[in-house]
């Protein structure tokens, strides 16, 4: 797998629409085995999507790019750690 470089933020339409289409990025099918890794996390995150992303890369052994402190609470691979001056709201 080669890796990806984020693009602008300027052309985050351009690249939803790549990513869902397949193109860039494939985006993981929810599978059973997704399910049973969701419902085995600890209750650290509150966030429904964040979590099945999560039992996902745990399960088929992929890493995360995120800034979410919360993500990071998990066993699991994360890239893209902002500094701790930085928040989300000075970065969009």
């Amino acid at each position: 797998m080669q890796a990806a470089v984020l693009p602008p933020l300027s052309d985050i339409e351009q690249v939803l629409s790549e990513i869902l289409s397949g193109s860039t990025w494939p985006v993981p099918t929810v599978r059973p085995e997704h399910i049973t890794e969701l419902l085995d996390l600890p209750p650290l995150h509150r966030d429904p999507f964040d979590r099945i992303l999560i039992a996902q890369a745990r399960r088929e052994g992929l890493t995360l790019a995120t800034s979410d402190s919360r993500i990071r609470e998990y066993a699991v691979s994360t890239i893209w750690h902002l500094p701790p001056r930085y928040t989300a709201v000075e970065c969009a």
